[in-house]
């Protein structure tokens, strides 16, 4: 995911585990909804939220 060079660096495990596009991110994370799952963003109001977000 890119927006204006902002980008959002996912673990090689993600790779490993059939995670290549955004879609495949979606599908990952609903497959694994019983799991906790925790993101990073440098700020609240940084554009790297909002992309996770949005």
């Amino acid at each position: 995911m890119s927006r204006n060079g902002n980008a959002i660096t996912l673990a090689k495990g993600f790779y490993e585990e059939g995670v290549h596009s955004l879609s495949d991110f979606k599908k990952y994370l609903l497959k694994t909804r019983d799991q906790i799952h925790r993101m990073g963003v440098v700020h609240p109001a940084s554009m790297h939220n909002l992309l996770l977000r949005y």
